[in-house]
This record gives structure tokens, sequence and C-alpha cells, in this order.
């Protein structure tokens, strides 16, 4: 009944919608603060600093009515203090301060894993405004193309009506026509449904209007090649999955402490099957013949995440050696796109001063320096755009810029 209420609630409150100025140097403080994974992670966090005071907690004696049951056998058999020490001194029993140590480094390993989130969702909807306003941009250019084929379609259309025009020059110019009057809604289509995700990665209600403010990008003109040598190291450096598995690793060590000293007794807490990360290690309760095999299982677990971080280590060395190479090829492409465009555009040129002169009006020469000039403006424009994406995955994958600072987590007490 309580979430049908909260859903009737949220369905009730009147919404009045604004126009909302979106830039680019907003996101991270949007995401940061808005966002749904970042804030659901964030609550993880706060899980995994709550267990390490549930950990403290436990080495404090407590209260077990049924074991206090058992006190005066303490004076008739000495040995049955065992059962009670648990409650009575749990921190003398070696395997709740493994289980302690353990819960510190799990909390260190989930707020490396929420760095980690952070900077994902930062990136994707800093990347997403890019694409939002790229995709703006493209579809003022198909209506400028589309205007010059508007004007081409105006002198075919003339000369028809004069006798002196070709029926099917009109026909292939006005298909072209109608094609971009269709590329143009489905462009807007998307710029739509864009700026709707978009909204939803920084938390802006859906029902809002948002504007996206022009963005002053990298420029790839004058940029200099880079070297994998210098960016490499610094990815490694400071990536979170790295140091994640540096957490991972020290909490096993705890794992293999509570194994060897299992004759002492196990940890009387746990965080749970399936909660923990290392709960399918098995500790049994004292000395046994089992002992053997729950160390060879810590130490597989062991090799499997030197695995895992030699895995992601690679993994990273792999993105920065695709950036730097695609990133080095745009600086050199560049130059000779701008080459096309102004020979695309004096062909522009020539033709409509040809035709409007009385010229004859060769309509397949006609649509393919049309052709040709868009696309060439087209592709510089997806070159200037794929440059500014590349410079902040750059950011993304060394932390700089505005992932240089990850906000602090506002955990609840």
């Amino acid at each position: 009944m309580k979430l049908l209420s909260i859903i009737i609630l949220v369905f009730s409150i009147p919404s009045f919608a604004s126009t909302i100025d979106l830039e680019l140097g907003d996101i991270a403080s949007k995401v940061s603060k808005d966002n749904f994974l970042i804030q659901e992670n964030a609550e993880r966090v706060y899980q995994k600093k709550e267990t390490i005071k549930f950990s403290r907690a436990s080495l404090l004696p407590k209260l077990n009515i049924w074991n206090l049951l058992k006190l005066p056998a303490v004076f008739v058999d000495p040995l049955a203090v065992g059962d009670i020490i648990q409650d009575v001194a749990p921190f003398l029993v070696p395997a709740n301060w493994f289980k302690l140590s353990q819960s510190k480094h799990l909390y260190k390993a989930q707020v490396e894993q929420y760095r980690a989130l952070w900077a994902n969702e930062v990136n994707t909807a800093k990347l997403l405004f890019v694409s939002v306003y790229r995709d703006e941009v493209f579809s003022k250019i198909i209506d400028e193309k589309m205007s010059n084929y508007k004007d081409l379609l105006d002198v075919a259309e003339t000369r028809n009506i004069f006798g002196n025009g070709n029926l099917f020059a009109y026909n292939l110019i006005k298909g072209r026509y109608l094609s971009l009057v269709e590329d143009s809604r489905n462009l807007e289509n998307l710029v739509y449904s864009e700026t709707k995700e978009l909204q939803f990665l920084t938390g802006i209600n859906n029902e809002e209007d948002v504007v996206i403010v022009k963005p002053d990008l990298p420029s790839i003109e004058g940029a200099k090649q880079i070297e994998f040598s210098k960016i490499i190291f610094k990815a490694i450096e400071a990536s979170p999955e790295v140091y994640q598995y540096e957490h991972l690793m020290n909490a096993l060590s705890k794992v293999k402490g509570q194994i060897n000293f299992s004759v002492l007794g196990t940890s009387t807490y746990s965080l749970g099957e399936g909660n923990g990360v290392f709960d399918h290690i098995p500790i049994q309760d004292g000395l046994g013949f089992g002992m053997g095999a729950s160390i060879r299982i810590s130490k597989s677990e062991g090799r499997i995440l030197k695995t895992q971080l030699k895995a992601t280590i690679e993994t990273i060395k792999k993105q920065v050696n695709i950036l730097v190479k695609e990133y080095n090829s745009l600086i050199t492409n560049y130059s000779i796109t701008l080459e096309r465009i102004q020979l695309a555009q004096a062909n522009y040129d020539a033709m409509m001063n040809h035709v409007s002169i009385g010229g004859t009006l060769n309509v397949m020469e006609m649509v393919d320096i049309l052709d040709n000039l868009y696309a060439s403006k087209i592709l510089l424009l997806s070159y200037e755009f794929r440059f500014s994406d590349l410079v902040e995955k750059l950011k993304r994958i060394t932390f700089t810029g505005d992932y240089a600072t990850v906000p602090e987590l506002h955990l609840k007490d």
C-alpha cells in the first residue's frame, strides 16, 4: 500500500513545464547530485561504512539470555566457558578482528567502485550533451542543403514551364529534396530522444524543456599529436578499477587469517549469504580436516583477483592505445578535409554561376557537386565533434578536468 501511495502521489503532483538552459559546464555537478545510479551506489557505500560500525560493535559483549543460562555450568566444568565466550568476550576471538579488518577493506573497494561509476556517468552525460548539440548543428546543415535543393528545384520547374527544361532532372531533384525533408524530421526526433535521455542522466524532470547552450569545445586546429607512453602510466595510476582490486586482495588476506585461526572459533557475525564478496569461501568452526581445502580455495581466489587485475590493466592499455591512434589520425585527416571543402565549394559556386546565366542544367553533375559539398561539411564537423569526444575520454581515463575531484559522499548517520 505504501508503494501504491507513493506512485499516486508522484502522478498527482501538478507539473508546470518550464525551459531550462543546460550548459556543458553544469553536467558534472548535476550528475554528481541527481543521477539515479550514483545515488543508489552512494547508498551501497553507506551500507559498507555501516558494516564497519557493525563489525566494531560486534567486538563488544552482547546479551544472549539462552547462553547466560549456561553460566552455572562454568563453575562445574570450566571448559564450558567456550560456549559463552563469543557473547561475554567476543573480542577474544581472532576471527572477529579479521572480520572487522575485512569490512574496512571492502568499504574502500566500494568507494573505488563508486568513483568509477561516477566518472562513467559524468562521461556518458557529457558525451551525450555534445551529441545533442552536434545533431542540432547537423540539422541546420541539412536545412541549408534542403534550401539549396529547393533553389535547384525552382530553376528546374521554371525551365519546364518555359519548355526548355528536363522532366527527368526535375523529378530527380525533387526526390532528393523530399528525402532531405524526411531526414530533417528524423533528426529532429533523434535530438528530442537524446535530450530526454540527457535529462534522465542529469536528474532533470522529463516534463521540463531543455535548451542546449552552445558549448566551448576543444579545437582540433593547431592540436598537437600525443604519445601513448605519456598517458598510460597516468591512466593506470588514476584508475579506480585498479585500486579496487588492491583493496579486495587486502580483504582476502583477512579471510585467510580467519581460516588459520578457526581453531579458536569463527566470527560471530557475517555479512550474510551472497552479500559478502568472499562468502563462498568455506570456513569451518574449529580445527578440522577441512582447513586445508579452505586455504587452497582462498589461494585460488587470490589468483583469480590477480588475473582480473591484469585483465583490467590490459583493458586500460587497449583503450588508451585506441584513443591515441584515433586522436592523432583525426589531426592528420582534418587538414585534408579542409582542402576537400574548399574544392567542393568552388565547384558549387561555379555551377550556380553557370546555371544563373542560362547554362545547361546537367542534373547528375549538379546533384553530385551539391552532395559532395555537404558531405565534406558534415565530415569536417564530424571530425571536430569526434575530436572533442576523444579529449573528454582522455580526461576520463586519466581523471583530469572535471574528473579530478570526486564529489564527497554525504553519507547518512
